[in-house]
């Protein structure tokens, strides 16, 4: 029997499925996964630019810029995680929202209430991504004339 590769494909999306739903495959682990290379390509160029630095004798700078590569490499890390879970929690907000309101119980003080801490809680998401963002855009201009010198 021959399979072809979007078959294949298709296949193994409906199993990782299955093994979520029955609880037999944490759903994170694919999002910590992704986490873990996304801070890869910043540790890759900041051990590049500290070997150019040390073998012109710099190594002060080289491990400045091993430093800063490594807080930027962790930040993506951060980030990409924190993203994903503000999306879940968008959706979960509005799954919710949607549901309350044809159970017609969302004006009750409790649920309003519940409903305020989870936006609470998708806008401090929000502005934890968005300081680590401005981190990594200084981090990353901070540390380009240093790979040039």
């Amino acid at each position: 029997m021959k399979i072809t590769k979007s078959q294949l494909k298709q296949i193994i999306a409906e199993e990782l499925q299955n093994m979520v739903e029955n609880h037999e495959l944490d759903e994170g682990i694919l999002d910590r996964a992704g986490a873990r290379f996304k801070g890869l390509g910043s540790k890759l160029k900041g051990w590049g630019a500290q070997k150019a630095l040390q073998a012109t004798g710099r190594g002060q700078a080289a491990k400045d810029v091993k430093k800063s590569q490594d807080r930027l490499a962790a930040n993506k890390r951060i980030s990409h995680i924190m993203r994903i879970k503000h999306r879940e929690l968008q959706k979960l907000y509005t799954e919710m929202s949607k549901d309350l309101s044809i159970l017609k119980v969302d004006q009750d003080e409790d649920v309003q209430r519940a409903l305020t801490h989870l936006e609470a809680a998708m806008k401090g998401f929000e502005e934890i991504v968005g300081a680590l963002t401005r981190e990594m855009e200084t981090v990353a201009t901070t540390i380009a004339p240093t790979e040039e010198a």
